[in-house]
């Protein structure tokens, strides 16, 4: 049997910096809201995030900080840094 490896995460973009010719990187904040003892409380997570040569040219064109996006992806790993490789990006309004 293998592992499964997905992601699906939404988030605002918080900042942009290309790697390679072949790859960007960037950062999203995602924001969740728990109940603690009858109280609501936001958790926020900040998570890497790197697409593949397919999705540079669309990202360089439409991401920008602030927007809101969906990702699919899967974990990977370079070195002991750990990131959210996307396979697909939705950009919300």
């Amino acid at each position: 049997m293998n592992n499964l490896n997905s992601v699906l995460i939404e988030g605002t973009v918080e900042n942009i910096s290309p790697i390679s010719d072949k790859q960007i990187a960037f950062t999203i904040r995602s924001k969740r809201t728990v109940r603690v003892e009858e109280e609501l409380t936001e958790i926020e997570c900040i998570f890497k995030v790197r697409t593949s040569e397919l999705l540079k040219k669309s990202c360089r064109d439409y991401l920008k900080p602030g927007r809101t996006v969906r990702i699919v992806g899967r974990l990977a790993r370079d070195g002991a840094e750990v990131y959210i490789s996307a396979e697909h990006i939705e950009l919300r309004p």
